[in-house]
């Protein structure tokens, strides 16, 4: 499954605008999006690219979990956060 629509409403834009931004038709990318049309692994890619995304994250599947701790700086003795992006 795509995550395409979830990725345009966070990122505030439409099928539409993504459409006329690739030089693609508006029906090809609501196809795609969903998923009564196939979309290559270059056209995913593409996809991507303009939503500023890895290709990893358009599938449900993607983990964009981040992981944080806490640890003290070596430096100064501050206590410091460290997000670590799945």
């Amino acid at each position: 499954m795509l995550r395409i629509k979830q990725i345009l409403q966070e990122k505030a834009l439409s099928a539409k605008t993504l459409a006329e931004r690739m030089g693609v038709t508006p029906q090809y990318i609501n196809g795609v999006i969903n998923e009564r049309d196939s979309a290559s692994i270059r056209m995913l890619a593409k996809i991507a690219k303009e939503l500023d995304v890895p290709v990893a994250a358009l599938f449900d599947d993607y983990d964009n979990k981040v992981y944080a701790t806490t640890g003290t700086c070596p430096h100064c003795g501050k206590e410091i956060r460290i997000d670590i992006k799945a």
